[in-house]
């Protein structure tokens, strides 16, 4: 039988039986797989120092034997660290549990995602490196989110970005974007103007053109708001009316601080 050793990282995790841990990881070619981890909650020093890997943040390289017996379950038996934590702090991580917790409940099983994960370490490795107040690091926060949920909604298969893109050189062929005009964009539909308040599928103009610049979108702020609510409306899709944890750990952090500071 063959080996296979892939990069990844730990998405979820929870004691199994006296001795084991079943993780949920995250790895590039393999997509989302459920494994389980033996003996690694043994009283040696080797299982606590495999113990303390499988966490978040943590670049794990694994192996396992490849068999028809383990491919919905993988039994590696290989585990080590490969490089440095990715060490978050407050908000930030809650903002990487949120990745975690997106990515658990939204991928499918076993769906390679090579680019999504090379995005995924981008996007910790900017919360770890977040710089300035308070307030600049929640823009910094905003605008790796909205990022990484566009990578995530382009996985899933919704392809968005694309898709927006041709919508808006059809609004500039016939007239150019109003960035203080709202725009309609149902899924799986064309754009509708809509004069009227917006709704979840809604778009400011100015947001639009955000969207499908694609870029830095930390001098953008005024286009966040919506396109968070737009993005959640999207992921709620794909959701299915599971509730995501950390979302309303995040708004109760940001209450918390309004409060502080009234």
């Amino acid at each position: 039988m063959s080996v296979i050793q892939q990069p990844a990282y730990v998405l979820h995790s929870r004691p199994y039986k006296e001795t084991s841990v079943q993780v949920t990881l995250l790895m590039p070619q393999q997509g989302k797989r459920f494994a389980t981890f033996r003996g690694v909650r043994q009283a040696s020093k080797a299982a606590r120092q495999k113990q303390a890997w499988l966490q978040p943040f943590q670049p794990l390289q694994v192996a396992w034997q490849a068999s028809p017996a383990n491919q919905d379950w993988l039994m590696p038996n290989h585990l080590e660290a490969y490089g440095q934590i990715h060490w978050l702090e407050g908000e930030a991580n809650l903002c990487g549990l949120y990745l975690n917790e997106l990515l658990y409940l939204c991928l499918p099983l076993a769906q390679p995602c090579e680019t999504l994960f090379v995005a995924y370490i981008q996007t910790l490795q900017a919360l770890s490196q977040l710089t300035g107040d308070l307030t600049t690091k929640r823009q910094q926060q905003a605008g790796l989110l909205r990022h990484f949920e566009l990578h995530l909604l382009q996985e899933l298969g919704y392809p968005l970005q694309a898709w927006l893109a041709e919508q808006a050189a059809g609004f500039v062929a016939a007239a150019p974007i109003d960035p203080a005009a709202i725009y309609r964009l149902r899924p799986q539909g064309l754009p509708v103007y809509a004069d009227h308040e917006a709704e979840v599928w809604d778009l400011p103009g100015y947001a639009l053109l955000a969207l499908v610049d694609g870029q830095d979108w930390t001098d953008k702020q005024q286009a966040l708001v919506p396109l968070k609510r737009f993005f959640r409306a999207h992921l709620n899709l794909y959701l299915a009316g599971r509730p995501l944890g950390t979302r309303h750990l995040l708004q109760a952090s940001l209450t918390h601080a309004k409060d502080a500071l009234s």
